[in-house]
């Protein structure tokens, strides 16, 4: 893993020194907190000064909670993370955190969507113990798509009178660090703490797991049943309120906070309601409306449904909601489908707006795989006219000199991702490109994420690779014309049932948000070309979509 032995030289260091680490690459200064000189954070934090643990806070401090006995690293390893076989994850709940003077309530509501199973937080930890001689933590995290390790001095902002954490802390006392310290981790990938602020809850459930996080919308009439799966499955889920505008529409939304990142703690139906428990990051801050905390309607359910539900009376941020509600208040949901059991890969790869990548995959083992085209954060890239570009994702499985179509996708996002299920064990061939917007040229990772570990191989070109993936297709329908927007093409198939070779004029009377791929498009002739289709054989023409509609209309004849 990047940059862990370098944490392990420096922990170890510090104890032969006796000298307690201070971060050259995140230093305890202003630099640390606010973008540049002069930003509107820097007046709001002007008082802020930089303490360790032992300096802001009275008797032992932990990491997960009291449980826990001084001393040095956890020393085994289990796939990506360090485990604690013998932990106590019963310090890690959803009500540990509570957002600070830092705007980052997308980060927090990840945190605790994630605490909800705790091994999960725990899992992200390399140094899962304090150990005051040596001022160094570190952690996990799939930045940019790649694991590796973050490590961070014990240094945190605290108030000028030291009275306590300016950011976040858990809601048990600032004597648990866990949350500060992943929140310091986060701050220092990107270089400061401001630049943290306001952001979306995919992007880190998506680096503090590595699972493909997906996106559904309020209106989808699939809602509930995406929750109910999510919930059966136990994904992490989070939940975006709609913004001031939107809310003023909204009849009753007394308590809710616009534009705010929530946790979606769990769904259940109750006597035929379809109810929601959601969470502010806040740790304070409830639904006033229908089913809230003290909404006279709880009396028609018992008390055993309301303990397994998790009802309380509690001001702790928590609340219940049902689906009619919540579909108003809140524009979407966020659906982290993590696997504990999962393996990860990944490589780095470029790619040009006419160029793309072609990877051998060796799959080892049958099973369920998820790949991912993900690009560059626009919070990394620090250029005004960097966007997230088209990216494309095509996955075949070689067959002899065949290439099978599996999957594919086209859209424009930074995360773009299919999941391949029953997946045998064999080679497969995955295109990816990026047509970057900002940029001409940049760098992209390909991962995957299943039931096992892959090979990733970069190769040369594949040679007719669409034709190819697409004939395959092709001959699994008896349409000879097919588009498929969301995979960003489409083709036109030409059949030879006689036993010799035909040779035929298409003359393209119609073409409407399409483009041809493949080499035809440079042997048009007055809207015409020539293909020749042996017998008993197909042959493919491959467009490319480029619009939102799309029309075609060919005139086929002998020759």
């Amino acid at each position: 893993m990047p940059f862990f032995k370098e944490f392990l030289e420096i922990y170890q260091n510090s104890l032969k020194k006796g000298q307690n680490f201070i971060d050259p690459d995140f230093k305890p200064d202003l630099f640390s907190l606010i973008e540049k000189e002069n930003s509107v954070r820097q007046e709001n934090w002007s008082d802020f000064v930089w303490g360790r643990p032992k300096e802001f806070l009275e008797g032992k401090y932990h990491i997960f909670g009291s449980d826990q006995t001084e001393g040095g690293l956890m020393t085994s390893f289990r796939h990506r993370h360090f485990v604690d076989e013998n932990a106590q994850e019963k310090n890690i709940d959803i009500d540990d955190i509570v957002q600070g003077e830092l705007g980052d309530c997308y980060f927090l509501s990840s945190l605790s969507s994630l605490a909800e199973n705790p091994i999960r937080i725990r899992n992200l930890f390399i140094s899962k113990r304090i150990n005051e001689n040596s001022g160094i933590f570190c952690v996990n995290i799939c930045h940019e798509g790649e694991w590796r390790a973050v490590y961070i001095d014990d240094y945190f902002p605290i108030h000028k009178d030291c009275s306590g954490l300016c950011f976040s802390k858990s809601k048990q006392g600032d004597n648990e660090l866990w949350v500060p310290i992943l929140e310091k981790a986060w701050a220092k990938l990107y270089g400061n703490y401001e630049k943290i602020e306001a952001g979306l809850t995919r992007d880190v459930l998506r680096d503090l797991t590595g699972a493909p996080t997906k996106v559904v919308w309020s209106d989808d009439p699939n809602l509930w049943i995406e929750l109910l799966n999510g919930e059966a499955k136990d994904y992490i889920m989070t939940a975006g309120a709609i913004d001031a505008e939107q809310m003023k529409k909204v009849k009753m939304h007394e308590g809710m906070v616009v534009g705010h990142a929530y946790s979606l703690i769990s769904v259940a139906e109750v006597l035929g309601y379809r109810l929601i428990k959601l969470r502010n990051p806040w740790g304070k801050g409830e639904w006033k409306g229908a089913w809230s905390d003290e909404d006279p309607i709880w009396a028609k359910i018992s008390e055993e449904e309301k303990k397994a539900i998790g009802y309380n009376l509690e001001d702790d941020g928590c609340f219940f909601m049902d689906l009619d509600d919540f579909s108003q208040i809140y524009g979407d949901v966020q659906i982290c489908m993590v696997e504990d059991e999962n393996k990860y890969d990944s490589i780095k790869l470029r790619s040009t707006k006419k160029k793309g990548v072609y990877v051998e995959v060796d799959v080892l083992k049958d099973g369920d795989y998820c790949f991912t085209v993900l690009q560059p954060s626009i919070r990394k890239i620090n250029l005004p006219s960097y966007d997230y570009g088209k990216s494309t994702i095509i996955v075949a499985k070689r067959n002899n000199d065949d290439l099978l179509f599996i999957d594919a996708k086209q859209i424009v996002h930074r995360e773009n991702f299919v999941y391949c299920h029953g997946m045998k064990k064999g080679k497969y061939v995955i295109y990816c490109k990026v047509n970057y917007e900002g940029i001409e040229e940049g760098s992209f990772v390909l991962s995957s994420y299943g039931d096992d570990n892959v090979k990733f191989n970069i190769i040369p070109k594949e040679q007719n690779f669409l034709e190819k993936v697409y004939h395959s297709k092709a001959i699994k329908s008896n349409n000879a014309y097919e588009v498929f927007p969301n995979e960003g093409y489409g083709y036109y198939c030409f059949e030879n049932k006689e036993e010799k070779l035909s040779k035929r004029r298409i003359t393209i009377n119609k073409l409407e948000g399409l483009r041809l791929k493949n080499k035809i498009s440079n042997e048009l002739k007055d809207n015409s070309f020539e293909i020749y289709v042996p017998g008993g054989s197909r042959e493919i023409v491959i467009f490319r979509v480029e619009g939102k509609t799309f029309n075609v209309d060919l005139k086929e004849e002998q020759i």
